[in-house]
């Protein structure tokens, strides 16, 4: 995943809101994670590595690691 300038991506009014509120690295997670952490349980399930699970989701290996943490501690709740 590749930062991007907001100049370049925002339209100028809503780029104008959002620095209203905040300056700096602002990270905009995707609308539904929930199709995006169900290929990374799969992937891992298959038995592929994070660095290779973090290559085809287009995350970082840190994140996956963190998808699969989360949803191990949501089993053992269960």
């Amino acid at each position: 995943m590749a930062y991007r300038n907001a100049t370049f991506v925002l339209p100028p009014k809503l780029l104008k809101r959002v620095q209203k509120y905040y300056s700096g690295l602002l990270w905009v997670p995707p609308v539904s994670t929930k199709r995006r952490d169900k290929e990374i349980l799969m992937l891992s399930r298959k038995g592929l590595r994070t660095s290779q699970i973090a290559e085809v989701v287009h995350l970082s290996i840190r994140r996956v690691q963190q998808v699969l943490r989360e949803a191990t501690e949501r089993r053992k709740k269960n």
